[in-house]
């Protein structure tokens, strides 16, 4: 049952390093990056990420806010290392997206203090 749950992290992981390749690809100044790297690269943390929850290192409210970071910040890394950039098509999104996050595990978890600290 474990592993099922972190083989489906790991599939959605891959799902989400290949949208964003397709974003950067897409983009209005495109930053095109290795998508198979990338989505394995996410596919893996992913997966680590599911790794940890189930292990009992992180609270369930916590959950989104390392999908979503992971989620942005293998493709920013492959576009910084590949044009000595960050592209704005996920750049820009990740701080309302990285707010949402943030404030569901507040609301779900400790409360507004968190919110206020992070």
């Amino acid at each position: 049952m474990i592993w099922g749950l972190v083989f489906a992290a790991f599939v959605a992981g891959v799902g989400a390093g290949l949208l964003t390749s397709f974003v950067l690809v897409r983009a209005r100044s495109p930053a095109p990056v290795p998508a198979a790297s990338v989505a394995a690269a996410t596919g893996v943390l992913w997966a680590l990420v599911a790794t940890r929850r189930l292990s009992g290192g992180w609270p369930s409210w916590w959950l989104p806010v390392p999908l979503l970071v992971t989620a942005l910040a293998v493709p920013l890394v492959a576009a910084d290392l590949r044009h000595r950039r960050l592209p704005n098509a996920l750049t820009l999104p990740a701080y309302p997206a990285l707010g949402l996050a943030l404030t569901a595990a507040a609301r779900a978890g400790p409360g507004a203090g968190m919110l206020l600290r992070a």
